[in-house]
């Protein structure tokens, strides 16, 4: 018999379920990624903008990520991108984050200054 607890707390709302099955054994991986995008001769954020939401919706729509723009938001030359991918072992989260990055590095306005990736096992 598993309890689980889902939420804050019980006095705030929080729910408590309890069902008859197996603990789960699985994996949990987390791949996170951060990139930066080189706006040369960019000289305001709306034109910031008409490079970088384009980027982040294709993220979140061609490979089912988490995406947002994460530093530099005042920076007319250069935009930070996050994004991160769930996967049940580092291997397919590695595969995921690599697709990821072609794809920017192929598809985005504007040239790819670096990037950063680190692998979480959360549990």
């Amino acid at each position: 018999r598993v309890d689980a607890f889902v939420g804050e707390g019980a006095s705030s709302g929080g729910v408590r379920e309890t069902g008859d099955v197996a603990p789960y054994t699985g994996h949990v991986v987390v791949g996170t990624c951060r990139f930066e995008l080189l706006l040369e001769g960019n000289r305001s954020l709306k034109g910031k903008r008409s490079v970088v939401v384009p980027v982040i919706a294709q993220l979140r729509r061609r490979f089912h990520v988490a995406a947002a723009e994460v530093d530099a938001q005042d920076d007319h030359a250069r935009a930070i991108v996050g994004f991160a991918v769930v996967a049940n072992e580092v291997a397919h989260a590695s595969r995921m984050v690599e697709a990821v990055m072609a794809w920017v590095d192929t598809a985005a306005e504007a040239p790819l200054g670096g990037c950063e990736v680190e692998y979480l096992h959360v549990f």
